[in-house]
């Protein structure tokens, strides 16, 4: 186990077993594993849990981070490198058009619709009808694309992820459970 370094924000940047990884420390119970869309390990665990048992529970999951390193690693072959720059014009081009014909099949008509650099969701729908898209959607196939844009729509009609919620978009999009797992293959820290 190598020293640690602190950054200003509050988390810690740590080499282990080769491999740079930042402690996330907060009043969370767990701890747990993640990857950043660039492919970072986050190791998100409690306030005061001595680093030393963080840095155990790590070293047990090496065989899991080498499988996702992989994954990340044909994520970016395939999606490519594109800028933030070009990925937000990409997205300002192509989502209202998805969006607009995808409304019109299912009767709907968001508030608005706005591209966002999140990098933890892929879209958000919030109460008041507004469909906020994350730019980085435009690194995933079009079949993955257009599977965020209907769950998306779907929320202006149940603000859930009920049984209800998901024959609606079974009704659009039948094979929605493959396009699920399209969208897993190439993602690591997206959340729905």
């Amino acid at each position: 186990m190598k020293k640690s370094e602190h950054t200003r924000s509050g988390k810690e940047q740590v080499r282990w077993e080769g491999y740079d990884c930042t402690l996330c420390r907060s009043d969370r119970r767990t701890l747990s594993l993640a990857f950043s869309p660039e492919g970072e390990i986050l190791i998100r665990m409690p306030q005061h849990m001595p680093a030393a048992q963080a840095h155990a529970f790590f070293t047990a999951h090496l065989g899991w981070i080498d499988v996702h390193q992989r994954r990340i690693r044909e994520r970016n072959s395939f999606l490519g490198q594109e800028s933030e720059a070009a990925l937000i014009a990409r997205a300002k081009e192509i989502l209202p058009g998805r969006v607009q014909h995808y409304a019109r099949q299912m009767g709907l008509a968001p508030a608005g619709i706005r591209i966002t650099r999140a990098r933890r969701r892929y879209g958000s729908c919030s109460a008041a009808g507004r469909i906020c898209f994350s730019c980085y959607l435009m690194r995933y196939p079009e079949r993955a694309v257009d599977y965020v844009v209907v769950h998306e729509l779907a929320h202006l009609v149940h603000l859930n992820h009920s049984a209800a919620f998901y024959a609606l978009v079974g009704q659009i999009l039948p094979d929605y459970k493959e396009r699920i797992k399209l969208l897993n293959h190439y993602t690591d820290g997206f959340e729905e």
